[in-house]
């Protein structure tokens, strides 16, 4: 961006206005701010043709979470903020506060690493594609200090009691990383999506966080110590290539982490096609088996009580027997799976479904399979079919919501235009998206049932047809529904004659594609 104009901010004690300035939670951070959005306390200066100066003329104590963050997308137009000069009366700083700023001035720097009480706050050097050494000295390491790093090796020093949430999110390049002895946490997402290919935990920490080691697409072993207390949910989630779990939690074999009574996960890169999860475990966490592509069956114990939410996601189990003692299982525990038939608690008679009370909350099925709702049902719970491989699904009238991402992404799905329950209500975002909708004999499109109060964000975003009129939709309801229609996609809108003018009153963006159905 040549012609884009720096930004320099100083903060300045100079000329008080007011007796102090407490900066808080993001007011930098929204994508445009005017020149004149701080003119109470700011005064400005062009100091050159591609830079310009803000001061605060009152002192800054302390300054919040985020403050500057997003501003590369620009203060105005053409006006980008990289550079942030500190004032000595700076006494609190989040450590969050600078995301997203590539140079500071304070003398709080030091090495291009801003430091405070012996935290790195944040390392302002994130192009360094060789290595990079945090102090002796520092304890901690806060939220995002190192996150998006270069750096292919990382040392930390001895003195480091605790990593904190995303500190070394998206190092993508980072392949080596030795853990202290004396490290006590990790926190959430700490080295998720890095290349590391190699985890240990040393025996000293306490607390790991969720998805602490998520994403890290190389990661083939790790080793948890063993004063471990709290492991979170998805720690390795989408780790591709595990193949070993050593340490604390760990099973005989090193294929699962079972942790307070939960299996946490398990190794996605196991050729067994059998898997026998032990008596005891009384959850199957978020994710635990995501993407255990080898695994076909799988034994549940009579000790498990709930499934997480994903947990047999992108595995190719063809068949389950729920216990009698599971009471729960979370949205989308069963998608992007082809199960052929579901057995045990909650399963219909023809083992098609899975449901409890009257909320359907996965369905089985195969490209020949046509998914038959059972009539009690008036609830489709999130993700129920997402990435199904259903051909084709009937609803009882008596559905009434419709859970976002339910049927997305089923592109073997053919449904007529007919076909969503005459009492629907709520159609949740993403329900349809990126499935086929077909034709029938009488007119292309979908038709919205009379009851309809609500259509979710891209609830039928991109959906294919086999007609000429895609993007056609047929609205029952008198009363328009609320419907986001962010990205919506409209070749035509008909509505009932007299409801014409409130539909064009709703829906302004698309009032000349509104037309009165004639029935």
């Amino acid at each position: 961006m040549d012609q884009a104009t720096s930004v320099y901010i100083n903060f300045l004690t100079a000329k008080p206005t007011m007796n102090e300035i407490k900066i808080g939670f993001g007011p930098f951070s929204k994508p445009r701010i005017n020149r004149e959005a701080f003119d109470a306390v700011l005064k400005s200066e062009v100091v050159g043709e591609n830079t310009a100066t803000y001061e605060f003329e009152t002192p800054v104590t302390a300054i919040g979470a985020h403050a500057f963050f997003d501003t590369n997308k620009g203060i105005e137009e053409d006006l980008f903020l990289h550079y942030i000069e500190l004032p000595d009366s700076v006494e609190t700083i989040h450590p969050e506060t600078f995301d997203g700023i590539c140079k500071l001035k304070s003398k709080l720097l030091v090495d291009n690493m801003l430091i405070i009480d012996n935290v790195l706050i944040k390392h302002f050097d994130s192009y360094n594609s060789g290595e990079v050494s945090v102090p002796e000295g520092m304890t901690a390491i806060a939220p995002g200090a190192l996150s998006g790093f270069w750096a292919k090796k990382i040392i930390l020093p001895s003195t480091l009691k605790e990593i904190g949430k995303e500190a070394f999110r998206g190092c993508t390049h980072l392949t080596s990383v030795k853990l202290p002895k004396g490290l006590e946490k990790i926190g959430d997402y700490a080295f998720s999506n890095t290349a590391l290919g190699t985890a240990t935990i040393p025996d000293s920490v306490t607390s790991i966080g969720v998805e602490a080691f998520s994403d890290c697409s190389k990661l083939k072993k790790i080793k948890i110590g063993k004063s471990v207390e709290r492991i979170g949910e998805r720690v390795v989630s989408r780790c591709h290539l595990l193949a070993t779990i050593d340490g604390r939690g760990a099973s005989a074999d090193k294929r699962m982490l079972i942790f307070d009574g939960t299996l946490l996960a398990y190794t996605a890169a196991s050729k067994e096609s059998h898997l026998e999860i032990p008596e005891g475990v009384k959850r199957i966490g978020s994710d635990a088996l995501f993407d255990a592509k080898n695994l076909t069956s799988v034994t549940l114990p009579s000790s498990l009580e709930s499934i997480g939410t994903g947990a047999f996601q992108r595995s190719s189990i063809t068949e389950i027997e729920v216990p009698e003692s599971v009471t729960t299982i979370e949205y989308g525990a069963f998608s992007t799976t082809i199960i052929e038939k579901f057995s045990g608690k909650f399963a219909t008679a023809d083992g098609s479904a899975l449901v409890e009370g009257n909320t359907l909350l996965a369905g089985a099925g195969n490209r020949s399979f046509t998914l038959n709702i059972p009539e009690n049902v008036t609830e489709i719970a999130p993700m129920a079919c997402y990435l199904g491989e259903i051909s084709g699904v009937t609803f009882p009238d008596c559905v009434t919501v419709i859970g976002s991402k339910a049927f997305a992404y089923c592109s073997n799905m053919c449904l007529p235009v007919d076909a969503l329950p005459k009492n629907l209500e709520i159609i949740g975002e993403m329900a349809f998206e990126q499935s086929v909708m077909r034709s029938d004999m009488f007119r292309d499109g979908v038709i919205i049932p009379a009851n309809v109060k609500e259509i979710g964000y891209h609830a039928f975003f991109s959906t294919a047809a086999y007609s000429a009129s895609a993007n056609t939709y047929w609205f029952e309801p008198v009363t328009p529904p609320k419907i986001d229609t962010t990205g919506m996609r409209i070749n035509a809108i008909y509505v009932p004659e007299e409801a014409l003018e409130a539909y064009r009153n709703a829906y302004p963006e698309f009032s000349d594609k509104i037309h009165v159905w004639e029935r």
